[in-house]
């Protein structure tokens, strides 16, 4: 009995061994893939510095509010924000190409003037951008356009002297010159808690109250309304059990596809998710124990292909936080399972696209999806925990397709 105990525990530190191994040759692996992007990404950067440098003008949200009105746009009628960032990142171009150099890069702008100079075009915007009595974006939390605010500016008596509309893209300019002197800025939005900042109008009669940050009543938030396809190359579904009472085995599911919806303006408790999972995609860096779990034992996966989960509602748990309720269904057993959603906010991808980024965890009990093996190796002692902890790291494309 002692030699057959002994053989055991030599093969779970063998299979524990392996699977450290695997887990740090994963987590090079994405050091690696990381590393690549950002030294890709080293161009397009350079490349915004030189055309912000040949504008003149600094990042939106740094100016601060005062006479110059500058700082506060790219420039009028130029390419606006449509997602998070405040400016539109230039394609990718080969080394000497870039905006502001000609070919062989010699550290001069292509229309001929000196670097540090400015266009005929970038002085015409500058006197259309200083004409503005107020300037302002008004965005949420994570760089979503407000397109529905309404500024209000008030003097120092309460007396109204500017109401103005937020454009499509959260922009507010209005031409009316303002008395030098301290203004409230007001900024309302339905769905959406209000604002109130101080700004200073100088000499010029101009001020621009750079970016204002509104965050949804309740304080929670979501990304923009409609379809975002979780990208599974930059997504993980992953499980952890306990092993033998004293540590963790993890694995994930390398093969599936899910989508989400989120509601409108007034309808976020609309949204919805849905997910289908290839069971025979388990992976835990061991195939004796991956093959053990595609087994009758566990999952089953010949007659049971697919892992399904599919919502019934949403609610507010707290500040980015989300309880989704919903139905899983696994080795032929459906369950309602409750996932902890938190959302993490949005950015540009390096293809032109949009991603929003979430957290989700789990608890389940492995008897109420029928899954009753178990190897009692001491009195009061598994082999395998009773309990799973479903762990998830979602990336989400916004629209319906992924890029090629």
């Amino acid at each position: 009995e002692l030699i057959r105990e002994a053989e055991q525990i030599k093969r779970e530190v063998e299979e524990t061994a392996e699977l450290v191994v695997a887990e740090g040759q994963r987590e090079l692996e994405v050091l690696m893939r990381r590393r690549a992007d950002i030294n890709q990404e080293i161009p397009r950067v350079q490349d915004v510095l030189e055309a912000l440098e040949g504008l003149g003008s600094r990042p939106a949200g740094t100016a601060a509010a005062g006479g110059s009105g500058g700082g506060g746009r790219a420039g009028h009628g130029g390419a606006r924000a449509a997602g998070p960032s405040a400016y539109r990142l230039p394609a990718r171009r080969p080394p000497g190409h870039g905006p502001g150099r000609q070919q062989g890069g010699q550290g001069h702008r292509a229309d001929g003037a000196e670097s540090g100079g400015r266009t005929p075009r970038t002085a015409e915007l500058r006197k259309e951008r200083d004409r503005m009595g107020l300037t302002a974006r008004i965005r949420t939390r994570d760089g979503w356009a407000v397109p529905h605010a309404v500024v209000t500016v008030t003097d120092m008596t309460g007396r109204q002297v500017i109401r103005a509309d937020a454009d499509t893209d959260g922009l507010v300019e209005e031409t009316a010159e303002l008395v030098p002197g301290p203004y409230t800025v007001i900024v309302t939005a339905v769905g959406y808690g209000p604002s109130a900042s101080t700004a200073l109008v100088g000499a010029g009669g101009r001020a621009d109250a750079g970016t204002i940050v509104l965050t949804r009543q309740g304080g929670t938030e979501l990304p923009a309304p409609g379809t975002w396809t979780v990208d599974p190359a930059h997504s993980t579904v992953g499980a952890v059990a306990q092993h033998l009472g004293i540590s963790s085995v993890r694995g994930r599911f390398t093969d599936f596809t899910a989508r989400i919806e989120v509601g409108g303006e007034d309808g976020w408790s609309k949204s919805r998710v849905e997910a289908v999972i290839q069971a025979a995609s388990i992976d835990t860096g061991n195939q004796m124990r991956d093959g053990h779990l595609k087994s009758p034992d566990f999952l089953d996966v010949v007659n049971y292909p697919q892992i399904t989960y599919f919502s019934s509602g949403i609610e507010v748990a707290g500040e980015d936080r989300w309880t989704v309720h919903g139905d899983l269904r696994m080795h032929g057993v459906s369950r309602p399972v409750d996932l902890d959603l938190r959302y993490l906010g949005t950015g540009s991808d390096p293809w032109g696209g949009t991603r929003a980024a979430f957290t989700a965890t789990a608890e389940l009990r492995r008897e109420d999806f029928a899954m009753n093996y178990n190897q009692v190796i001491q009195a009061g002692i598994s082999a395998i925990g009773t309990k799973l902890r479903v762990e998830m790291d979602i990336q989400a494309v916004q629209g319906d397709t992924l890029p090629g």
